[in-house]
């Protein structure tokens, strides 16, 4: 299943972005392998993949504190709380929570700002 969600992935093109949740085991196994950066997302706040990533200077979404929050290069930006999105319950539908951590860089990719 993995191989078939990266298929796009690996169509992103240099300069464009893919966007890989890092709490799957199989799509982290492809960080690095496409031509577009890879931007992360993760629930796990201490995983290494992550921390790793925003080390060298990544791009990562988590959700700490109960907001979403996106990490450039280790600078941190808190972008809304997660009672704002009302799919993810206050943060108790961790599912959801994932889910709306990989949807605001599809918007960055984009062009769109923050607001």
């Amino acid at each position: 299943m993995a191989r078939v969600k990266a298929v796009v992935a690996h169509a992103a093109r240099r300069g464009g972005r893919v966007v890989l949740n890092a709490d799957d085991a199989e799509l982290a196994k492809m960080i690095g392998a496409f031509a577009a950066q890879t931007v992360l997302f993760s629930l796990d706040l201490e995983g290494a993949l992550v921390r790793g990533d925003a080390a060298r200077g990544g791009e990562s979404w988590v959700a700490p504190a109960g907001q979403v929050v996106r990490s450039r290069g280790g600078a941190e930006t808190a972008l809304l709380p997660l009672d704002e999105i009302p799919i993810t319950y206050g943060g108790a539908a961790r599912f959801n929570v994932s889910n709306a951590l990989g949807a605001p860089e599809t918007d960055a990719g984009l062009g769109l700002d923050d607001a």
